[in-house]
């Protein structure tokens, strides 16, 4: 879903995603434009899906600050955020993030192509991170940005400072947050640590 709400256009969305159930799908999102458009009137289709056992994974936070994130999270109970970068402008909000481990889904360089951000040293990435909040890395639009997730990874080296072992961090924190099945999930994040301990300066 995305944009403003159109009555029926969301529910029916959900409908599909409902069927799609026995095929994989294991959420129900929301992207498009922020402007104008705020999370709260989707509430009531984002609390079916949720009923129905789908996770809420809105995009929120890019192109409007925090009180879009508020709204994902008291209005459509986000397990999960798309962006959720204007975060950084609330530091309620980022203990909030923290505490209940909400996953934020950044995407560094659509923030600065965007111009989010004018640059790599303003951007709120380890200020997220460091303040506890559950990030990973992302690409967003790899062909309209001209990025790969290899090339995410390498920002937070390159313009980040972090070493290798937080960076493996970073990666393994994507598979944590996976609506993947539990056994499927166990199975990834132990072949991941056992990668790591192989690879990875101790």
């Amino acid at each position: 879903m995305g944009g403003r709400y159109v009555p029926g256009a969301a529910e029916r969305t959900l409908e599909y995603a409902l069927l799609g159930q026995h095929q994989g799908v294991v959420g129900l999102g929301l992207g498009g434009s922020e402007t104008n458009a705020p999370p709260e009137p989707f509430a009531h289709v984002f609390k079916e899906a949720k009923a129905a056992g789908l996770l809420s994974v809105p995009h929120a936070g890019e192109g409007e600050g925090a009180p879009s994130v508020w709204g994902a999270i008291d209005a459509l109970q986000a397990d999960r955020i798309g962006h959720g970068v204007r975060a950084a402008e609330d530091e309620k909000l980022i203990a909030v993030l923290a505490e209940r481990q909400i996953p934020l889904e950044i995407n560094p360089t659509s923030n600065i192509y965007l111009k989010f951000y004018p640059a790599y040293d303003s951007h709120p990435l380890p200020l997220l991170d460091q303040a506890g909040v559950i990030v990973t890395v992302n690409t967003d639009d790899p062909p309209l940005f001209n990025t790969t997730l290899g090339q995410e990874y390498q920002l937070l080296i390159d313009h980040f400072g972090y070493s290798l072992a937080e960076v493996a961090r970073i990666a393994r924190n994507a598979f944590q947050i996976s609506g993947a099945e539990p056994e499927l999930k166990s199975g990834w994040l132990a072949a991941f640590d056992q990668w790591v301990a192989k690879n990875l300066p101790a």
